[in-house]
């Protein structure tokens, strides 16, 4: 993980494999969630999702870069801000400084010291979590390191449980199929938008995926269906969903939490990344060259 170029970018398999390994042992950051009665918590993509899982237990309110002004406008019980970002950087710049002309506690989650938006924030309000060099996008061992402050999960008892359990259930026409439903446990709902987020980043319009609750799917969501299509349930085994030959169970345990489902969602679609054509391996570095313009500041392939 250390030494990979933009020649020979790894898969997301690899990543997971690679961040809960170097977490493991590793001091995290001690992140109370319980502070304050009403925090306002604010991120992009998979850092917002990541925060509604940290705040799961309080009464908080969630907002994006799209939105925030606005809910911190009409809603006058909020009484904190957390503000969640890997980087520091992009759009998190911009909603640092604003939330500066707020008269609420501010504080900064992040994986990067020294970042543009750790400017704004008193140096006791900034939680930097540790972090792997990953390829851009892939954000495994950033959001991993909250996720697991929250939840204390033994990172190398999850890629254990992965190389022992997880990676055996897959099959080697993994790659084979022309669109994937993932079936995932009520109480982990919050992991279906990371998924989904995940297969955009690393698909795009290449690969037709979707993620579902095992009670949402009962709802509609197979009124048209394929021969071709994958069903990957995490928990509870699927009996009912799709061609039996289509079927992917992946058992869990009581232990595991958040940290674990996320660990094997992302692990299973590396396996599917590995096994199509490079999609992600094309395109990255000209995005990356697009986005540097978009978001005026640079945007590498390769995040350190």
């Amino acid at each position: 993980m250390n030494t990979f170029t933009l020649a020979d970018l790894p898969a997301l398999d690899e990543v997971v494999l690679g961040a809960f390994s170097y977490l493991d042992g590793i001091s995290l950051p001690s992140l109370k969630t319980d502070v304050h009665a009403r925090p306002l918590i604010i991120g992009s993509g998979n850092a917002l999702e990541t925060g509604r899982i940290l705040f799961t237990k309080q009464d908080a309110l969630f907002a994006n870069e799209g939105n925030y002004k606005t809910i911190l406008k009409d809603h006058r019980a909020i009484d904190s801000v957390y503000l969640i970002s890997a980087s520091g950087g992009k759009h998190s710049k911009e909603i640092a400084a604003n939330l500066k002309n707020t008269k609420l506690p501010t504080y900064l989650i992040t994986n990067t010291e020294n970042s543009s938006a750790q400017t704004y924030f008193q140096k006791k309000d900034i939680f930097v979590f540790p972090k792997i060099r990953e390829p851009y996008t892939y954000n495994t061992s950033t959001y991993a390191s909250m996720i697991l402050s929250t939840t204390n999960e033994s990172p190398q008892s999850i890629v254990e449980y992965i190389e022992d359990t997880v990676s055996k259930c897959l099959p080697e026409n993994i790659g084979t199929f022309k669109s994937y439903i993932f079936i995932v446990p009520p109480e982990y709902a919050l992991l279906i938008s990371m998924f989904e987020t995940k297969f955009d980043e690393v698909f795009g319009p290449m690969v037709h995926a979707r993620v579902f609750t095992s009670e949402e799917i009962k709802h509609a969501k197979t009124v048209i269906s394929l021969p071709t299509q994958c069903f990957i349930s995490l928990g509870k085994e699927n009996t009912i969903f799709g061609q039996s030959q289509n079927r992917i169970h992946i058992p869990i345990s009581e232990t595991h939490d958040f940290g674990a489902l996320l660990a094997f969602g992302y692990f299973i679609i590396g396996k599917i990344q590995r096994a199509m054509p490079p999609y992600f391996k094309m395109n990255i570095d000209a995005y990356c060259k697009e986005a540097s313009v978009l978001f005026g500041e640079p945007i590498h392939p390769i995040v350190e």
